[in-house]
């Protein structure tokens, strides 16, 4: 049975705000951030040591949508995760150095770098065959987003981490997917429904989501996909209904995006019954 929306996402706060108590405090350091991804990221395998288990990484939209994944898995496997919303995620070295260091005159630079070497230490130490890995980042456009910020030079290095983490993950005998990013919408959601005008502001055409957000993630994710134990679900379409991308729940006047492109819980957990799907009908769940 599905529980409070809310206990999924008090289960493991495994969330870094820029506000984070350990980034830029003389107090934490690199072993206390390192500390607080290895608590994040030691799964529950069971008395006998052999439950599959689900790592979920990336930058604050992982966090939006781990309730959902959270829900989607119960019971099926042990699902942890971590994720960086200070400009950071999984992310390459190169990223770091020119766009996350480029932000804040290098204010999370170090932050960052701490997160990926240790998020890259605990996969080495705790994969094992049939468990899973995901990542779930912002849409992978130039524009208005992070991931594919930056020259070719930063948009190459991102493949290649990407590709990195595909070999450690097939030498683990384990799979790896990648989570499409759901639409960016034009406004804050919570300023759309204060009228009719108002939730106009929040619209925008499901074509114009394909071709203007997320062009670059088909194609990158298309791609990676094609490596066998590796698989691409897209979750853009699954919040748009007879074209039309909006504030809201399809179907609903419940509010989809805490701003203009983060998930409420509800609407992450709304997304489960997908997400179950695709990892039963992808043999991600094994047989069972």
């Amino acid at each position: 049975m599905l529980r409070n929306t809310d206990i999924y996402f008090r289960a493991q706060p495994c969330m870094a705000e820029s506000e984070a108590e350990w980034i830029g405090d003389d107090v934490w350091g690199e072993e206390d951030e390192k500390a607080w991804v290895r608590s994040c990221l030691v799964p529950d395998r069971g008395e006998s040591g052999t439950r599959r288990a689900v790592f979920l990484i990336g930058d604050s939209h992982a966090g939006a949508i781990a309730p959902g994944l959270l829900a989607a898995l119960e019971g099926a496997a042990s699902v942890v995760w971590i994720a960086a919303g200070f400009g950071c995620g999984f992310v390459s070295p190169l990223f770091n150095r020119r766009v996350v260091a480029a932000e804040d005159d290098g204010f999370f630079e170090d932050a960052c770098r701490y997160f990926n070497d240790e998020v890259d230490a605990q996969l080495q130490a705790q994969l094992k065959p049939c468990d899973v890995v995901v990542i779930h980042h912002r849409e992978w456009t130039p524009a208005r987003t992070m991931k594919m910020q930056g020259d070719a030079d930063v948009r190459a290095s991102m493949i290649e981490r990407l590709r990195g983490l595909q070999r450690t993950v097939n030498a683990r005998g384990a799979k790896l997917v990648l989570l499409g990013d759901v639409p960016t919408i034009p406004a804050l959601g919570k300023r759309c429904a204060m009228s009719s005008a108002a939730e106009a502001e929040c619209e925008i055409s499901w074509s114009e989501v394909q071709a203007t957000q997320h062009a670059g993630e088909y194609e990158v994710y298309e791609m990676l996909a094609q490596t066998p134990g590796t698989y691409y679900l897209r979750l853009d379409s699954l919040m748009c209904a007879g074209g039309l991308c909006d504030a809201f729940i399809p179907g609903t006047s419940t509010f989809a995006y805490g701003d203009d492109n983060h998930l409420t819980t509800e609407a992450s957990i709304y997304l489960w019954p997908w997400l179950c799907a695709f990892f039963q009908d992808s043999g991600l769940l094994g047989t069972t």
